[in-house]
């Protein structure tokens, strides 16, 4: 089968015979690319050696050749995005194939799936199911929709034939926490292409609130000194292109309503404040 990530990305996943490894039932391995397959020469119905990438991630080894039988099929990853149809694309350079449809449903539904994961706003009870019900049901369009989320909506969600029922109150709760949340988590839920959660630290540090890295100088400065091939060690551990794609996405259409919403929604985030030093 074939995941479509939050920016689109089309992620190619094998679906395994379910096998005990290590101590848990493996179902699926991700194969990354189609490079990757092409290159291991993984057809759909092989036998394959499974492994757990550093002890943790499963993934395949290796195809079991001697098991062939003639049947196996090679695999072509889709031209069309297999949830919403739209158009895929392959950029000059780029090994990923990309759905290009702003209003795919699995990128928003990826989107909103980071947007609440731990290291950002950790929005508890939000995993992939009731994430992906919540985009169906059309009751989201957007990460910030989730804070105008009614409980009685919630509470009567339907997942897979059942209500979310008293979930929604841990859900609501954690979406008031979040309003509260430091700039660097907002940061990183955001998805701002090149922020990981160090980078949303580094960039958070360096400004007080969210609202001032929409003509930041920190970020500029990190741009002109590149140019220049300045040595301004403020900045130095603030990358070129990241500062580029935070200011390309204050500056875009979508950034800009994404304030605007926040503004609307009261909600400003700030930097930590650094622990004061005591003296005797």
């Amino acid at each position: 089968t074939v995941q479509v990530g939050r920016t689109g990305i089309l992620t190619p996943v094998a679906e395994l015979k379910p096998t005990e490894l290590a101590g848990s039932t493996i179902a699926r391995a991700t194969l990354h690319n189609a490079d990757q397959i092409a290159r291991q020469d993984i057809r759909i119905g092989d036998h394959v050696w499974l492994v757990k990438a550093g002890d943790v991630i499963p993934a395949i080894d290796s195809v079991i050749l001697e098991k062939r039988t003639g049947e196996e099929k090679v695999f072509e990853m889709p031209r069309t995005c297999p949830v919403c149809g739209g158009e895929v694309v392959r950029e000059e350079g780029e090994v990923a194939m990309r759905c290009v449809n702003p209003a795919c449903p699995a990128q928003l539904s990826r989107r909103i799936e980071h947007f609440a994961s731990r290291n950002a706003l950790d929005i508890r009870a939000l995993g992939e199911t009731v994430v992906d019900a919540l985009v169906e049901q059309k009751l989201v369009s957007d990460p910030l929709d989730l804070f105008s989320l009614r409980a009685v909506d919630l509470y009567a969600l339907e997942i897979s034939g059942h209500r979310f029922g008293k979930n929604s109150l841990t859900v609501m709760d954690a979406l008031q926490a979040a309003k509260e949340l430091p700039l660097h988590r907002w940061l990183f839920a955001m998805g701002i292409p090149n922020v990981g959660v160090t980078v949303a630290k580094d960039i958070a540090a360096e400004h007080g609130k969210m609202s001032e890295l929409v003509d930041s100088p920190v970020l500029r400065n990190v741009i002109a000194n590149d140019e220049k091939k300045g040595k301004d060690r403020q900045i130095l551990q603030i990358k070129v292109e990241t500062a580029k794609s935070v200011l390309g996405f204050f500056a875009g259409e979508y950034g800009k309503k994404f304030l605007a919403r926040m503004a609307e929604l009261g909600i400003d985030p700030a930097s930590e404040k650094p622990a004061e030093v005591r003296t005797e």
